[in-house]
C-alpha cells in the first residue's frame, strides 16, 4: 500500500468511525435518561433487584459513553491523519487504533459466555488493523 492510498483508507476510516461513535453517543445519552427515568420511579425503594439493574443501566451507559467519546476522537484523528500526513497525527490514530482494539478484543472476551456476534468482531478488528497499517505506512512516508 503507497501513501496515498493509505491517505485513503484513513479518511474512510475516520469517517466511519466518527458515524459509529455518533451512533453510539446517542445510544449511550438514551441508555442514561431511561436509567435516570427508572431511578426516578417512586417505587424503586421497594424493590433492591430493579435499584441494582437500574444502576448497571447507568453504568454500562456511562462506560458507552467514554467509548464513543474515544471513538469520536479516534475517529477525527483518522481524518486528519489522512488528510494532512502527517507523522505525529499519523502515530496517534495508529496508538488509538491499538488502543481501541485492545479494548473491543478484551470487551468480546469478557462477554464470549453470553454469546457473540463473530461477523462484527471480524469486521471491528479487520478495520482497525487496517488503520494501524495505513497509519504505518503514512508514518514512514512522513516529512516531519
Amino acid at each position: 500500500m503507497n501513501s496515498e492510498t493509505s491517505k485513503k483508507v484513513l479518511r474512510i476510516a475516520g469517517i466511519l468511525t466518527i458515524i459509529s461513535a455518533v451512533l453510539t453517543l446517542l445510544f449511550s445519552i438514551a441508555g442514561l435518561a431511561a436509567g435516570g427515568a427508572a431511578a426516578s420511579n417512586p417505587g424503586i425503594e421497594a424493590d433492591p433487584e430493579f435499584q441494582q439493574n437500574v444502576g448497571l443501566a447507568i453504568a454500562g451507559s456511562i462506560i458507552l459513553l467514554l467509548a464513543a467519546a474515544l471513538g469520536l476522537v479516534e475517529g477525527i484523528v483518522c481524518y486528519r491523519a489522512g488528510k494532512n500526513g502527517r507523522k505525529r497525527t499519523a502515530t496517534v490514530a495508529m496508538f488509538l487504533a491499538v488502543l481501541s482494539t485492545i479494548m473491543y478484543i478484551a470487551n468480546q472476551l469478557r462477554s464470549a459466555p453470553q454469546g457473540t456476534n463473530i461477523i462484527s468482531v471480524i469486521i471491528n478488528v479487520a478495520l482497525n488493523v487496517l488503520v494501524i497499517y495505513a497509519a504505518y505506512v503514512v508514518r514512514q512516508n512522513a516529512e516531519g
